[in-house]
C-alpha cells in the first residue's frame, strides 16, 4: 500500500514512521481478506432437525369387562344336566330293649349336588347285602339344587350276636332314574355302600 493510499484511509505518515504504518496497514488488509474468504466458504449455519416424536398409542392389550365376555354354548345344544348322588347312609336307634338289643333304622340319602334342577321320576333302592329291603319311588319329581330325598328300612338288631355284632351285614344305596327323565351327569356316584358295624357303635 502506498503513502497515497494511507492518506485516503485517514492515516498521514510522518518521515520516520511511514514504513511502520505501511506494514501495519498491509497486515490488517490481509486479515480482513482471510476472514471474509472463510465466512464465504462456511456457508449458512445448519438447520437443526427435530427427532420424530414417539407414537402416543398405548400398547396395553384390550381387556373386556365381564359383561362383554360371553359364555360358550353347551356342546350339541343340550341344556346343562343335574348331578344326583347317593350322598350317605345313616344309622339310628329307634328303640332299645336292652344294652345291646333294640330296633334300628337304616336311611339312604340322595342329594342333588349340582346347581341344576332335575325333573323326572327317581327310584331309590336300599339293599342289605345283595337283598333289596326297601324301595322308594318319586314320580314327577322336581329335584332342586341341594334338595335331598330318602329311603328307609327298620329292623331288630342284636349287637351281641355273631350275625350282627361279630359279622354285621353291609348296606347299599342305589338310585335309578326313569328313561324319560332329565339327563344325569355323573352315574359314577349313584351307588354307595356302608358296613353295618356302625350300628354296633350305637350300642356301645
Amino acid at each position: 500500500m502506498t503513502q497515497r493510499g494511507l492518506v485516503t484511509m485517514g492515516i498521514r505518515p510522518t518521515r520516520f514512521g511511514s514504513r511502520r504504518l505501511l506494514a501495519a496497514a498491509l497486515l490488517s488488509s490481509m486479515a480482513l481478506v482471510v476472514v471474509s474468504s472463510h465466512d464465504a466458504q462456511a456457508g449458512p449455519p445448519p438447520i437443526p432437525i427435530k427427532p420424530p416424536q414417539e407414537s402416543q398409542k398405548s400398547l396395553t392389550p384390550e381387556v373386556k369387562t365381564p359383561a362383554e365376555v360371553t359364555k360358550p354354548p353347551v356342546p350339541g345344544g343340550m341344556k346343562p344336566c343335574a348331578d344326583l348322588a347317593a350322598q350317605r347312609i345313616d344309622f339310628g336307634i329307634v328303640s332299645k330293649t336292652s344294652q345291646f338289643k333294640g330296633r334300628v333304622r337304616i336311611t339312604g340319602v340322595v342329594k342333588n349336588i349340582s346347581p341344576v334342577a332335575y325333573s323326572g321320576t327317581l327310584t331309590l333302592n336300599l339293599f342289605q347285602k345283595s337283598q333289596r329291603v326297601a324301595s322308594q319311588e318319586f314320580p314327577h319329581l322336581n329335584f332342586a339344587p341341594g334338595q335331598e330325598v330318602t329311603v328307609a328300612y327298620e329292623r331288630d338288631w342284636n349287637a351281641s350276636s355273631s350275625s350282627e355284632g361279630e359279622f354285621p351285614p353291609s348296606y347299599m344305596l342305589r338310585l335309578y332314574r326313569h328313561i324319560k327323565s332329565d339327563p344325569e351327569c355323573n352315574p359314577a356316584n349313584n351307588q354307595l355302600e356302608r358296613s353295618g358295624s356302625g350300628i354296633n357303635d350305637l350300642f356301645k
